[in-house]
Protein backbone atom coordinates (compact mmCIF):
# COMPACT_ATOMS: atom_id res chain seq x y z
CA UNK A 1 0.00 0.00 0.00
CA UNK A 2 1.19 3.52 -0.76
CA UNK A 3 1.16 5.81 2.24
CA UNK A 4 2.08 9.48 2.68
CA UNK A 5 3.05 11.22 5.89
CA UNK A 6 2.99 15.01 6.21
CA UNK A 7 4.47 16.70 9.29
CA UNK A 8 3.48 20.37 9.36
CA UNK A 9 5.84 21.86 11.92
CA UNK A 10 6.69 25.30 13.20
CA UNK A 11 9.57 25.85 10.76
CA UNK A 12 9.29 23.15 8.13
CA UNK A 13 6.90 20.75 6.50
CA UNK A 14 8.11 17.21 5.83
CA UNK A 15 6.45 15.05 3.20
CA UNK A 16 7.22 11.36 2.69
CA UNK A 17 5.66 8.80 0.38
CA UNK A 18 6.36 5.16 1.16
CA UNK A 19 5.36 1.74 -0.08
CA UNK A 20 4.42 -0.63 2.75
CA UNK A 21 4.78 -4.28 1.70
CA UNK A 22 2.67 -7.10 3.15
CA UNK A 23 5.59 -8.23 5.31
CA UNK A 24 5.87 -4.75 6.82
CA UNK A 25 8.94 -3.67 4.85
CA UNK A 26 8.95 0.03 4.03
CA UNK A 27 10.37 1.44 0.82
CA UNK A 28 10.83 5.22 0.65
CA UNK A 29 9.57 6.54 -2.68
CA UNK A 30 9.65 10.30 -2.19
CA UNK A 31 10.85 12.81 0.42
CA UNK A 32 10.59 16.58 0.68
CA UNK A 33 11.38 19.07 3.39
CA UNK A 34 10.37 22.68 2.85
CA UNK A 35 11.25 25.53 5.17
CA UNK A 36 7.95 27.41 5.32
CA UNK A 37 8.39 29.14 8.72
CA UNK A 38 4.72 28.75 9.62
CA UNK A 39 5.48 29.65 13.23
CA UNK A 40 7.26 32.90 12.45
CA UNK A 41 6.19 35.24 15.30
CA UNK A 42 3.19 33.04 16.13
CA UNK A 43 4.29 32.66 19.73
CA UNK A 44 4.26 36.46 20.14
CA UNK A 45 1.18 37.37 18.11
CA UNK A 46 -0.84 34.13 18.42
CA UNK A 47 -1.59 34.40 14.70
CA UNK A 48 -0.05 32.79 11.64
CA UNK A 49 1.94 34.97 9.25
CA UNK A 50 -0.03 35.60 6.02
CA UNK A 51 3.03 34.99 3.83
CA UNK A 52 3.75 31.68 5.61
CA UNK A 53 0.10 30.65 5.12
CA UNK A 54 0.46 31.23 1.37
CA UNK A 55 3.69 29.23 1.22
CA UNK A 56 2.03 26.45 3.22
CA UNK A 57 -0.99 26.27 0.90
CA UNK A 58 1.31 26.19 -2.15
CA UNK A 59 3.27 23.33 -0.57
CA UNK A 60 0.09 21.32 0.06
CA UNK A 61 -1.08 21.89 -3.53
CA UNK A 62 2.23 20.48 -4.70
CA UNK A 63 1.89 17.54 -2.29
CA UNK A 64 -1.59 16.81 -3.68
CA UNK A 65 -0.13 16.54 -7.18
CA UNK A 66 2.62 14.20 -5.93
CA UNK A 67 0.02 12.07 -4.10
CA UNK A 68 -1.82 11.62 -7.38
CA UNK A 69 1.40 10.87 -9.31
CA UNK A 70 2.32 8.12 -6.82
CA UNK A 71 -1.25 6.77 -6.51
CA UNK A 72 -1.16 7.14 -2.73
CA UNK A 73 -3.99 5.31 -0.94
CA UNK A 74 -3.70 6.87 2.53
CA UNK A 75 -2.43 10.20 3.86
CA UNK A 76 -1.51 10.87 7.49
CA UNK A 77 -1.01 14.59 8.06
CA UNK A 78 -0.48 16.32 11.35
CA UNK A 79 0.36 19.78 12.64
CA UNK A 80 2.35 20.67 15.73
CA UNK A 81 3.19 23.63 17.99
CA UNK A 82 2.55 26.58 15.67
CA UNK A 83 -0.94 25.33 14.85
CA UNK A 84 -1.67 24.57 18.50
CA UNK A 85 -0.65 28.10 19.54
CA UNK A 86 -2.18 30.12 16.70
CA UNK A 87 -5.72 31.39 17.14
CA UNK A 88 -6.19 30.98 13.39
CA UNK A 89 -4.63 27.51 13.12
CA UNK A 90 -8.00 25.80 12.61
CA UNK A 91 -8.76 28.23 9.76
CA UNK A 92 -5.58 27.16 7.97
CA UNK A 93 -6.45 23.48 8.46
CA UNK A 94 -9.90 24.10 6.93
CA UNK A 95 -8.34 25.96 3.98
CA UNK A 96 -5.89 23.10 3.31
CA UNK A 97 -8.78 20.60 3.38
CA UNK A 98 -10.95 22.73 1.10
CA UNK A 99 -8.22 23.39 -1.47
CA UNK A 100 -6.43 20.02 -1.50
CA UNK A 101 -8.64 17.43 0.17
CA UNK A 102 -5.86 16.72 2.69
CA UNK A 103 -6.99 16.51 6.31
CA UNK A 104 -4.43 17.79 8.82
CA UNK A 105 -4.87 16.80 12.47
CA UNK A 106 -3.36 19.06 15.12
CA UNK A 107 -1.64 16.85 17.69
CA UNK A 108 -0.97 17.60 21.35
CA UNK A 109 2.46 18.44 22.70
CA UNK A 110 2.51 15.07 24.50
CA UNK A 111 1.73 13.19 21.31
CA UNK A 112 4.35 15.18 19.43
CA UNK A 113 6.98 14.30 22.08
CA UNK A 114 5.94 10.62 22.00
CA UNK A 115 6.27 10.45 18.22
CA UNK A 116 9.66 12.16 18.27
CA UNK A 117 10.93 9.76 20.95
CA UNK A 118 9.57 6.76 19.04
CA UNK A 119 11.36 7.89 15.88
CA UNK A 120 14.64 8.48 17.70
CA UNK A 121 14.50 5.12 19.45
CA UNK A 122 13.61 3.27 16.24
CA UNK A 123 16.49 4.83 14.32
CA UNK A 124 19.20 4.90 16.99
CA UNK A 125 20.39 1.34 17.54
CA UNK A 126 22.48 2.25 20.61
CA UNK A 127 19.29 3.33 22.45
CA UNK A 128 17.01 0.39 21.58
CA UNK A 129 15.72 -1.45 24.62
CA UNK A 130 17.04 1.15 27.09
CA UNK A 131 13.79 3.05 27.54
CA UNK A 132 10.22 1.86 28.09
Amino acid sequence: MRLAIIDLGTNSVRFDVVEVAEGGQILKLHREKLMIRLGDKVFLRKRLDPHAIGVCIDAFRSFKSTLEDFHVKRVIAFGTAALREARDGARLIEKIKRQTGITVRIISGDEEARLIAKGVLKNESSLRGRFA
